[in-house]
C-alpha cells in the first residue's frame, strides 16, 4: 500500500485553526438541530443556573438556555462579519486597483480620498454610517464594512503599484496588452493573497 499523506509540520496550525473554525461555523449553522432550547425561551425558575446536563452553559437571568443563544447568536455573527469583510474587500479591492492605475492629479485624488477616510476613527465612522442608514444587523455589516475599505485600498494600491513594475507586466504591455487586461490578467491575481490575509484577521476581528 501505499504511505499515509502527513501533513507538514509547518502547515499543522493551520490546518488545526482551520479545523476548529469549521467545527464552530457549522455548529452555527445547524443551530436549529444542535440547540436544546429555542434562544428565547424563558424559564424564570432557572434563572441563573449553573452549567448542567440541561443547560450545559447554564442559563441567564431570564432563564434563558446559554447555548442556545449562542449558537442562534453566531448566526447573526457570521453574517454581519461575512457581509461586511464582503463589502470591504469588493469595494477596497477596484478602488485599490484603480487608485494603481491612476496617473497624476488622479492617483492624488485617490490617495487624499484615502487619507481622509482613514484620519476617522473606524468606529466613528461606523457610528456615522448607522446613524444615516438606522439601526439593525443590516446597517450594522455596512458600516463595519465601509469603515474598513480604506485599509483594502491602500494595501491593493501599494501592491498594484508595485507589480506594475515587473518584468512580465512590461513583456504583457510590449506585446500590445492594454491597460484593462494587464489590470485583468496580472494585477488582480497578485493582489489576491494579501486581500484574502487582511480579510481573514479581518473576519476574526
Amino acid at each position: 500500500g501505499g504511505r499515509a499523506t502527513r501533513i507538514p509540520r509547518r502547515w499543522r496550525g493551520a490546518v488545526t485553526g482551520g479545523a476548529i473554525a469549521a467545527l464552530v461555523v457549522l455548529a452555527v449553522v445547524t443551530a436549529p438541530l444542535l440547540a436544546p432550547y429555542p434562544e428565547d425561551a424563558i424559564d424564570l425558575e432557572h434563572q441563573l443556573a449553573a452549567p448542567s446536563p440541561a443547560h450545559p452553559l447554564g442559563t441567564d437571568f431570564y432563564g434563558r438556555d446559554l447555548l442556545s443563544r449562542l449558537l442562534y447568536g453566531g448566526q447573526a455573527t457570521l453574517a454581519v462579519a461575512a457581509t461586511a469583510v464582503a463589502l470591504a474587500v469588493v469595494t477596497g479591492t477596484l478602488f485599490g486597483i484603480l487608485a494603481g492605475a491612476s496617473r497624476d492629479w488622479a492617483a492624488r485624488v485617490w490617495v487624499g480620498l484615502f487619507d481622509v477616510l482613514l484620519a476617522f476613527p473606524a468606529l466613528l465612522l461606523a457610528l456615522l454610517v448607522v446613524a444615516v442608514l438606522g439601526a439593525g444587523l443590516p446597517a450594522l455589516a455596512i458600516a463595519t464594512g465601509i469603515a474598513s475599505i480604506p485599509a483594502y485600498a491602500r494595501l491593493v494600491r501599494a501592491v498594484t503599484l508595485d507589480l506594475r513594475t515587473t518584468s512580465y507586466v512590461d513583456a504583457s504591455r510590449a506585446l500590445g496588452a492594454g491597460e484593462p487586461q494587464i489590470l485583468l490578467r496580472h494585477i488582480l491575481p497578485g493582489v489576491r493573497k494579501p486581500v484574502l490575509a487582511l480579510a481573514s484577521l479581518d473576519l476574526g476581528r
